[in-house]
């Protein structure tokens, strides 16, 4: 009798238990899924943002970015830090590093095709 009423006690703690776990679940679950409509939300701006943006830049430069993000990923353009290639990391020949370094032009890395870029707080050559 007495082990049937401390069992009876313990499937009610149990349940209530349970109903406390399955009401933290569902509120975690309707916080998700608000999170995940405000970042739909964003993303959709976002785009939106890049495509007039992506409208500016000259044809040609665009059709070769998506080619080379389509192939290469989000690293499309990279860095030059002391010779070598943010992107593939093979030194870049003294001309390429030049013609970055004087920001004129669209410039290529010749080994990985990623479009590269420099800044004056970036080491052009290596440290000897």
């Amino acid at each position: 009798m007495e082990q049937a009423e401390e069992t009876q006690k313990e499937a009610t703690r149990l349940a209530r238990e349970n109903d406390e776990a399955k009401k933290l679940g569902e509120s975690q679950t309707a916080q998700l899924e608000q999170r995940e409509q405000n970042l739909r939300k964003e993303l959709a701006e976002i785009q939106a943002g890049r495509a007039a943006l992506a409208a500016a830049v000259d044809e040609s430069a665009r059709a070769r970015y998506e080619r080379l993000s389509r192939s290469k990923g989000e690293n499309v353009v990279v860095g030059v830090h002391h010779g070598v290639c943010g992107g593939c990391h093979m030194k870049l020949p003294p001309q390429i590093l030049v013609t970055c370094q004087g920001d004129k032009e669209i410039v290529a890395c010749p080994n990985c095709g990623r479009i590269l870029y420099y800044t004056r707080d970036m080491a052009l050559a290596g440290e000897e």
